[in-house]
């Protein structure tokens, strides 16, 4: 047998135990209350008591690999507290601490593919820039909170519940100059008190493409300015949308299904509201408070959308408040079953800065507008309203069976949307394009509708 000579043996064995000295260094992982200065990796669950880690560089990666950091109902999970820059924390999960990440200061992080539950708040951030919340489960009476001087957020592919208490996300404070410029986008977003409040002189926040189900409000306002509320499904909520001194709100290209009331406008608020769709809640949009007492300055344009089996009605104004505002080019079909209501409701005394016009106002439960006092813009029509009248306070061109477009006469044109509602249910009964009034709209209708055509052929004019 060959032997090695002394001095290699020597040298061998020392490259030896610097090589198992550093692989249990790595498997050590890390250490409760430690400062991280460089990328770590777990290798196992950390319960900490107190702060689990606490961050003291730039550029680093925090990678739970799947594992638990848990907390004893104190301090933080993550404490990221400097002018650091671009921390990346992911892959794993956090539970109870009172505050599951905190970041202050600095920008560029990011937190991606975390569970992060049973803390008091989830994730909160203040003076920090271009933070991206992204991928995370978070479950917690408080989940993101952006206080006012947090700047271009991107809250992005989350799932975030509450336990029916506290808000999902919540933005705070008044902004630099340019905005706060957050995005809260792609989330589902449920089981909360509100699932995004927005308050204090918050400024320009975007809510595009979310999930917002089952909270008693989706999105509220107390004071904000340039709320953008685009493409959203608001589901089984109390309100869908809450706006208290709201300035410059934008709600377009949503929809609303099975909310108590879809948009509510109050105190001192100003609202564009526009290519939704309201369907089977109990009210579409309501503007002003319905409360003698209130100070209630309200401004609205409320056009373009289709407002079907609602409840008690489609759009309700309480004119007692000091409103200004347009109702113009909507579609209200079987509203105010079974409650009694209508398409348009002005009620509690003239509003004469109220304007309603071109809307059209079919199959509804009472009349199609009931709108005393306020300015009649022309180009309303109606059909199929249960009162007789049609409409109160604006005139109304009553259009003949089958004009479904409301423009007086029954083409291709009607042809065409009826066929796009085909093999869908009746929004009431006394929906225009249930033209045989068996509750659905089918290829039989379409029949019946060419029949009724003003023209040869149904051409249009």
């Amino acid at each position: 047998m060959r032997h090695l000579p002394t001095l290699s043996r020597s040298v061998l064995a020392s490259a030896f135990l610097v090589a198992g000295a550093a692989a249990a260094e790595s498997q050590a992982g890390p250490v409760c209350g430690s400062v991280v200065t460089a990328d770590v990796e777990f290798t196992g669950d950390l319960h900490c008591d107190g702060d689990g880690l606490i961050v003291g560089a730039s550029g680093i990666t925090i990678d739970l690999k799947g594992f638990t950091l848990s907390g004893g109902d104190t301090g933080a999970g993550f404490d990221v507290e400097g002018p650091y820059q671009d921390v990346t924390i992911r892959n794993g999960s956090v539970q109870g601490f009172r505050v599951g990440i905190s970041f202050g200061g600095g920008g560029g992080h990011l937190v991606e593919n975390l569970e992060i539950r049973d803390s008091s708040r989830g994730i909160s951030m203040d003076n920090t820039s271009d933070v991206e919340i992204r991928g995370n489960r978070i479950s917690s009476p408080g989940g993101i909170e952006l206080e006012d001087d947090a700047i271009r957020t991107r809250i992005v592919d989350n799932e975030i519940s509450c336990g029916g208490i506290g808000s999902a996300i919540e933005a705070i404070g008044e902004g630099p100059p340019g905005g706060n410029q957050h995005l809260i986008s792609r989330n589902r977003i449920h089981d909360c008190g509100y699932a995004v409040v927005i308050w204090n002189d918050a400024i320009d926040i975007e809510i595009v493409e979310n999930e917002i189900f089952d909270n008693r409000r989706g999105v509220g306002t107390f004071q904000a300015i340039g709320v953008d509320v685009r493409d959203n499904h608001f589901r089984d909520n109390g309100t869908g949308v809450a706006l208290d001194q709201a300035a410059r709100a934008t709600i377009q290209g949503n929809h609303f299904t099975s909310n108590g009331t879809g948009v509510d406008m109050v105190y001192e608020s100003d609202a564009e509201v526009f290519g939704n769709r309201f369907e089977h809640n109990a009210v579409g949009v309501s503007a002003g408070d319905f409360d003698p007492d209130a100070s209630k300055e309200v401004s609205f344009f409320i056009g373009d959308n289709l407002f079907a089996s609602n409840s008690w009605a489609g759009v309700a104004v309480d004119s007692a408040a000091e409103l200004g505002g347009t109702i113009a080019r909507n579609e209200f079909r079987g509203n105010g079953f079974p409650r009694g209501g209508d398409g348009i409701l002005v009620e509690g005394g003239p509003a004469p800065d109220v304007r309603v016009s071109a809307n059209r106002v079919f199959g509804n439960f009472d009349y199609g507008i009931e709108a005393p006092g306020v300015e009649d813009g022309g180009g309303n029509v109606a059909k199929d309203n249960g009162n007789p009248a049609q409409c109160l306070g604006v005139v109304c061109q009553v259009v003949p069976p089958g004009d479904l477009d409301g423009d007086g006469d029954v083409d291709r044109a009607d042809l065409g949307l009826l066929m796009e509602r085909r093999n869908t249910p009746a929004s009431g009964p006394r929906d225009p394009a249930d033209l045989d009034r068996d509750g659905r709209i089918t290829a039989n209708d379409g029949r019946q509708l060419v029949l009724l055509c003003t023209r040869s052929r149904c051409a249009t004019g």
